[in-house]
């Protein structure tokens, strides 16, 4: 709880690594770049874990860039971005969230996701009372995505 980092990763910063986090709780986090946690050219398995209240000028909970990301049964709630991605920031990275919930975050672009260039698979996920200026759920920019059963 309550981690700051001034270059990223509130919490967890990682570069170049396999990291597989589980059961995981990120609470009132920040940083510039990944509130909670920002992996880059990384392989990132995150299950049943929560992220709330968060913040970060990118990714209030997660900020990936260049990575492979697989998140399953999370819990995102009250997380904010001044730039993008309230809950999730992703830049060319391929991420898959399944049985996921996105609640209350905000963030000008995409209150709960905003994918740049990344190939994106939701599925079975709820989005609800997210805000944004664009995309109060998710704000899909140059992505390849497949969203359903949310």
């Amino acid at each position: 709880e309550s981690n700051t980092a001034m270059d990223g990763g509130g919490a967890i910063r990682c570069k170049q690594s396999t990291v597989i986090l589980i059961r995981c709780s990120f609470q009132w986090s920040y940083s510039p770049f990944g509130g909670a946690l920002f992996p880059s050219a990384s392989t990132i398995d995150v299950h049943e874990s929560t992220f709330d209240s968060n913040s970060a000028v990118k990714g209030g909970g997660i900020y990936l860039w260049d990575d492979s990301a697989s998140i399953t049964s999370c819990k995102f709630e009250s997380n904010t971005a001044m730039d993008g991605g309230g809950a999730i920031r992703c830049k060319q990275s391929t991420v898959i969230l399944i049985r996921c919930s996105f609640q209350w975050s905000y963030s000008p672009f995409g209150g709960a996701l905003f994918p740049s260039a990344s190939t994106i698979d939701v599925h079975e996920s709820t989005f609800d009372s997210n805000s944004a200026v664009k995309g109060g759920g998710i704000y899909l920019w140059d992505d390849s995505a497949s969203i359903t059963s949310c």
